[in-house]
């Protein structure tokens, strides 16, 4: 049989891309933000899964592929910080911008992840920041990942990656 194609992945327009997924309930809030930071040439989002772009015959190796291409990973809902879509992307050097669950300090995490309000205007500067700001993003990137590796490997994950990502596909 001919070897799985991985997604067609739209060409880049600005210096930072984002990475959500279509189904997450909170992307409605902030789709005309990111609408504008698209127009604007800040920042341009790719969703995936169900409602977005689909992420192709074998979804894991099309969710690593599109994730390459990208800077920062979007969670506007709260969710668990091990949340398996979130471990996914974090693992594959993706900064996580997310919403804060219940008495979480907005802010910085040791681990690379950004945690904000559920407020469109805060993301806004958010990834305006980020976009602007090449060197911490790529560092914020490496922690995250190295965090995301540590927690699987302490979790006696590590050979469970594949799975960990087939899981968060098959969410989305």
């Amino acid at each position: 049989p001919p070897a799985a194609q991985p997604p067609a992945i739209p060409g880049r327009r600005a210096p930072c891309r984002l990475l959500g997924f279509a189904d997450d309930p909170g992307i409605e809030a902030l789709r005309p933000m990111l609408e504008d930071l698209r127009l604007l040439e800040v920042a341009d989002c790719l969703l995936v899964g169900p409602g977005g772009l689909p992420l192709g015959q074998d979804p894991v190796a099309g969710l690593r592929a599109i994730a390459r291409g990208c800077d920062v990973a979007l969670f506007p809902l709260a969710m668990a910080v091990d949340e398996p879509r979130a471990m996914a992307l974090r693992g594959c050097g993706l900064v996580l911008l997310r919403s804060r669950v219940a008495q979480e300090e907005p802010g910085e995490t040791a681990d690379g992840q950004w945690v904000l309000p559920h407020d469109p205007d805060v993301w806004l500067r958010a990834i305006a920041e980020l976009s602007a700001d090449v060197p911490r993003r790529q560092g914020l990137a490496r922690r995250s990942q190295r965090a995301a590796a540590a927690q699987l490997v302490h979790g006696g994950q590590a050979a469970l990656v594949d799975g960990i990502l087939r899981q968060a596909t098959e969410r989305g």
